[in-house]
C-alpha cells in the first residue's frame, strides 16, 4: 500500500536544518520523500526544497536518493518556481550539475546530473558545456555519450531557441543510420519555439495516418517543453477533445502518456480553467475521466504551489 506521511512543524524544520543528522540511508530517504509531500501539498515553499537539495546532493552517498532529489530539485525549480526565484537559483543550480559532471560518484549518476542539466540549463556557460558535449570536445568519465543523449542536447538547445540546434539534429540524424535516429531526430525538432513549426507537428500528430505512434510518443515530451506553454496552450483543448478518438485508434497506454505530456508542459490558471471546463462540459467513457483527473492532478499542484509562494 501506499501513504502520505507528513512531518508536524517542528520535525520538518529541523530536518530541513540538519539533514547530517539522518546517518540512516533508509530513513533518511522516508523523510526527504515527506519533506516533497509537503511541497506537493503547497506546506512547504519549493525555495526550501531546492536549497536542501543544492546543500545536501554533494554529501548524498545513496544514488537512488541522489536521483531522486536532483528530479525533484528539476521540477522545484522549473516547475514551482516562479521567474524571480528561478533567476536568483540559477547559477548555484547550474554549478552543481556541473561540477557533478566530474565528480567522485558512481557513473549512474554522473548521467542523472547530465539529464538534470539538459533539463535545466540557462547560462551561456551550461549552453556551452552542454555543446561541448555534443561535439565531443569534453567528456563525462565513465558515460560515453550516446545517440539519443546528443538528441536531447541538442533538443534543449532548440528549445530555447539556439538559432544552430536545427542543424546540430539534422547533422546527428546523418550520422546515425536506422530508424531510432531518425525517430529521435523527429522528436527533437519538436522544441522548435517557432508557432508555424508547433502547428505542423499538431496537425500531424492527429492527422498523419503515416506518423509511427512510437514517434509521436517520443516527441511529445519536445513539443511540450515548459518553456513552450504560452505557444502550446492553445493547443490543449484540442488535445483533450482528441482523446476519445485517440482512445479508439491508439494503443492502451497512449493516452496517458499524451494526457502527461499536454497537462505537464503547463503551469498557469489559464492552463488549469482550461481543463476543467472541458470536465464540465465534455461527454466521456468513465475511463477516459479518470485519466484526465489523474493527469490533471499534476497540473493543479503547479497551480496552487505557485499561486502561494511564487506570486
Amino acid at each position: 500500500g501506499y501513504g502520505q506521511f507528513l512531518l508536524d512543524p517542528q520535525s520538518l524544520e529541523y530536518a530541513l536544518a540538519h539533514p547530517e543528522a539522518l546517518q540512516d540511508e533508509l530513513l533518511r530517504a522516508q523523510v526527504f520523500d515527506s519533506l516533497w509531500e509537503s511541497v506537493r501539498e503547497a506546506q512547504l515553499d519549493p525555495r526550501r526544497y531546492i536549497e536542501l537539495a543544492l546543500a545536501w546532493l554533494p554529501r548524498e552517498r545513496d544514488d537512488t536518493t541522489a536521483t531522486l532529489l536532483l528530479a525533484r530539485l528539476s521540477r522545484a525549480y522549473l516547475r514551482y518556481s516562479g521567474a524571480q526565484a528561478r533567476s536568483a537559483f540559477a547559477p548555484a543550480v547550474e554549478a552543481l550539475l556541473l561540477s557533478g559532471l566530474s565528480g567522485s560518484g558512481s557513473a549512474s549518476r554522473r548521467i542523472a546530473y547530465l539529464r538534470a542539466l539538459v533539463e535545466t540549463a540557462r547560462s551561456s556557460a551550461a549552453r556551452a558545456r552542454l555543446r561541448a558535449l555534443y561535439a565531443g570536445t569534453q567528456a563525462i568519465e565513465g558515460v560515453p555519450l550516446r545517440s539519443r543523449d546528443r538528441f536531447r542536447i541538442a533538443s534543449a538547445l532548440l528549445a530555447l531557441g539556439e538559432p544552430d540546434a536545427l542543424r546540430l539534429i539534422a547533422d546527428e540524424a546523418a550520422r546515425e543510420a536506422g530508424s531510432e535516429a531518425q525517430r529521435y531526430a523527429f522528436a527533437a525538432a519538436a522544441a522548435n519555439p517557432e508557432p508555424a513549426a508547433k502547428a505542423a507537428y499538431f496537425r500531424r500528430f492527429l492527422t498523419d495516418q503515416t506518423l509511427p505512434e512510437s514517434w509521436i510518443e517520443e516527441a511529445l515530451v519536445p513539443f511540450n517543453v515548459p518553456e513552450h506553454e504560452a505557444a502550446t496552450l492553445p493547443f490543449l483543448e484540442q488535445a483533450l477533445q482528441a482523446l476519445p478518438r485517440l482512445k479508439r485508434e491508439r494503443r492502451i497506454f497512449f493516452v496517458n502518456g499524451w494526457l502527461a505530456a499536454f497537462l505537464d508542459g503547463q503551469s498557469s490558471p489559464a492552463a488549469l480553467a482550461t481543463v476543467e471546463r472541458f470536465l464540465a462540459s465534455a461527454e466521456l467513457e468513465p475511463d477516459l475521466r479518470l485519466k484526465v483527473l489523474e493527469a490533471l492532478d499534476a497540473l493543479a499542484r503547479t497551480v496552487r504551489i505557485r499561486g502561494k509562494f511564487a506570486g
